[in-house]
Parts: C-alpha cells; sequence; structure tokens
C-alpha cells in the first residue's frame, strides 16, 4: 500500500462513505457542492459590513460576518445575519451554524435567537475559547 497526497478523491471517498452508510441504515454522505452566498452593505461605495455563508447537504453555515468598527452598533450586522437567515429558509435548511471566538460576537449571537451548543477552551491559544452556536428555523 502508499499513500498519495493532494489527489483529488472526493467522489471515490464519497462513495466509500456512501456505501458505509447504507449498511448503517443512515442517511447518505453529502457528494453536492458547497454553495457560497455573500451580503454586502456599502456606504458611498464603501464595503461597510458583509457576511460569507457556505450551504450543503441542508446546512447553513455562517462563515464570516465583519462590521467596519466605525459602524458597529448601528444593525448592520443584525441586517445581513437576518438576509441570511431569509436565504437559509429558502433553502428549506431548518438550522443555521456558525463558530466565532469569545472575544468577537459571544454576545451578539445570543441576542439573535442562537444557542450556544459548543465550546473548544484555550482554542487556538490560551485565553481564547472558540464558540459553536445554533440557531433553528423551524
Amino acid at each position: 500500500m502508499i499513500i498519495k497526497e493532494n489527489v483529488d478523491i472526493k467522489t471515490e471517498l464519497g462513495k466509500l462513505l456512501n456505501n458505509h452508510s447504507n449498511e448503517l441504515g443512515k442517511v447518505p454522505y453529502p457528494t453536492d457542492e458547497t454553495e457560497e452566498y455573500s451580503f454586502a452593505v456599502y456606504e458611498n461605495d464603501e464595503l461597510v459590513g458583509g457576511l460569507i455563508a457556505k450551504y450543503k447537504f441542508h446546512e447553513f453555515y455562517i462563515h464570516s460576518l465583519a462590521v467596519d468598527p466605525s459602524q458597529r452598533g448601528t444593525g448592520i450586522g443584525k441586517q445581513l445575519m437576518e438576509f441570511a437567515e431569509q436565504k437559509a429558509k429558502t433553502l428549506n435548511t431548518n438550522h443555521i451554524l456558525l463558530t466565532t471566538f469569545n472575544y468577537q460576537g459571544e454576545n451578539f449571537y445570543p441576542k439573535l435567537g442562537y444557542t450556544e451548543v459548543g465550546r473548544i477552551p484555550n482554542y487556538p491559544e490560551p485565553g481564547v475559547d472558540k464558540i459553536y452556536f445554533l440557531k433553528k428555523l423551524t
């Protein structure tokens, strides 16, 4: 046996995973491509806030959200999250997942109805926690 690096095995690996899922009577492995969505807010042709989300296998994931420091507290972040939620609903997903760190929005997401579902303390460095949030849409 040999191990190869950087080989495109997505389709073949998906088949192996689906065979295993079928044997167990479980949901098949997602072989569809990831779709990416973005929403941007401009003021005077300058980006002041934006959100990037990814959708795959009925999961809508907020990848990135950022608002210019001079615009924070004006509702831009909330508005971007609402746009993302509407998009997720049109895709018939029943939840949105996101990750953040304890220094970026730990208190923001619960105000929008998100529930903390996991936390990795001291990751990626001491004093920083990675936090997982979930919002059910149905």
